[in-house]
Formats: C-alpha cells, structure tokens, sequence
C-alpha cells in the first residue's frame, strides 16, 4: 500500500490535556441490541454500534448478559481500547504502507495463525475475546485500511499500521486482501465446533518455573503484580508501575547467566511468566479476583 513521507515536525502529535480518565467504547458486533450496565448507568447499544464511555481510574462494577455480574478495575497507565460486553471473537492486524514495492523487504512477514470456527488463518494476525481489549491501533472497528497514508519515515521507506476489525468484517477482509473468494465457507469444517461459552474472568496465577534457580528469582515480579491487581488508586498504580519496571530489570539481572545450565524448557517457561507479568502490568482494566 502507498506511503508518502513527511518531515518528522509534521509528523508529530500533541499529547494528552493530562486528565486521568481513560475513554473507551462499548462495541457491539452481534445482531441484536444489547445491554450493559456500569457503575449503575445502563448502556443499549445497537447491533452493530459502539457507546463510548469515560472511566476513572479505580474499581467499577458492570452487569450485563454475558459478563454477568462482576467488579473490575480500571488503570491509569493503560490504553483503553473496548469493552466487549458479548465477548465475541476480534481480530488486530497489521499491515506494511511502503513508498515503493522495493521497500517492503525492510518488513518481515509475521506469519502467525488464529483459528475462527474451526478455520485457520495465517498471517500479522492477533486474535482475542477479552472483555477489555487494550488499544493502541491505527484504525478502529468502523474504519477501514485506508488505500493510502501519509506520515513520518523512520528511515525504512514505509511504516506498519494496524486495525481492529471483528470476525465478520476480519473475515470479508482476508477474503478480499488475499484475493480467497469463500475461504471461510469453503474451509469451515461440517463439524465445525459448537461456540464455547466464554466467562469474563480475572487474570490467571501466574506460572511457575519448574527450574528453582529461576524461580527463585519471581518472588519480586510476584509481589508487585499481586499489588497491581488491587491498586484502586492512581498514584499506587503509578507507583507500582515503576516497581514493576525495577523488579523487572533486577529478574533480568539475575537470570541472564542461567540460561546454559539450566535444565530444558527453563528459558521457555521464563520467557512465559515474564509474558504474563508485563500482560498485568500492561492492561488498561482487569476484572477483579
């Protein structure tokens, strides 16, 4: 896709007016209207539609269909992205904008797979059903990939962007961007599995390391995000935030010389619970435990 370049001062973006609250928008990708209350205010939302919505940082509560009834929080270091009341299936994906063909080599390809009824689709494919789906794509639910973007270059000819799309309008893109006329229909197995039925639920435990020496080593990272998914003031979240970024490069510290002797698996399960520790640290709004 075309990419024109500009110099970085028009490039640049002002930053936020410093207030706290963090907007997100209510979507709802089904056929029907939906309903959902938080902190005691009633959402309808359309089929189809999204309601944007202003949250503090702190705890909530929200009670819908779906989600049933639960407690949450909201942080103020998070990019508020959704709210997915039907904890319906979405798609984040990527795609490269270049200033000519040549320049896509200075891209590589992410080829991972993500299964929707039963059918796989390979490609800068990231899925989810989170009931808070984090932000920080280029276009949301209601735009599209736009033929072409103007912007700053870093120096590699092109830039990579991304969309949120849900399943339907994933579905119909893949179709039409990979030039696969029917691909969900002609893929999707007669079997094909009935819908799971999806809980809107805390965090998991963080895993353990089987090897002891590493996970000797978590008990730092452990507490913080213990702390972290009870923190309903903004000034704790802040201040946990930059705990967590100590105790993170202390872990890093510590472990850096294992990974020759340690026994195999070790550096996987490490790499996985350094995963989870930052998905907590990271998150704009966890349901409560």
């Amino acid at each position: 896709m075309k990419y024109r370049l500009l110099p970085l001062s028009a490039a640049l973006v002002l930053a936020g007016c410093g207030d706290e609250s963090l907007k997100y928008s209510i979507d709802n990708p089904t056929d029907a209207t939906i309903a959902l209350d938080i902190d005691g205010t009633s959402y309808r939302i359309p089929a189809h539609d999204a309601k944007d919505v202003v949250l503090k940082p702190g705890e909530h509560s929200m009670k819908g269909a779906t989600v049933g009834d639960l407690k949450f929080i909201v942080y103020v270091t998070g990019k508020p992205g959704l709210i997915n009341p039907t904890l319906g299936d979405y798609v984040i994906t990527q795609e490269a904008y270049v200033t000519d063909e040549s320049k896509m080599k200075n891209f590589g390809a992410i080829k991972s797979k993500i299964v929707l009824d039963g059918v796989t689709f390979s490609g800068p494919f990231q899925h989810t059903h989170s009931l808070f789906i984090d932000g920080g794509w280029s276009f949301g639910v209601k735009e599209n990939f736009p033929d072409s973007l103007t912007g700053h270059d870093a120096g590699n000819g092109g830039n990579i962007f991304t969309k949120i799309f849900t399943k339907k309008d994933f579905i119909a893109y893949y179709e039409r961007r990979y030039d696969a006329p029917d691909y969900f229909a002609k893929n999707r197995p007669a079997d094909a599995p009935a819908p799971e039925v999806r809980k809107a639920e805390p965090p998991a435990p963080l895993p353990t390391i089987d090897a002891a020496e590493y996970e000797s080593q978590t008990g730092p990272l452990r507490e913080v995000c213990a702390k972290y998914l009870k923190a309903t003031d903004p000034s704790e979240q802040k201040a946990l935030h930059k705990s967590y970024f100590d105790a993170s490069m202390a872990y890093t510290q510590a472990t850096a010389s294992l990974a020759m002797k340690a026994p195999p698996g070790a550096g996987e399960q490490s790499n996985q619970f350094v995963f989870a520790t930052g998905a907590v640290i990271g998150a704009s709004a966890l349901v409560e435990r």
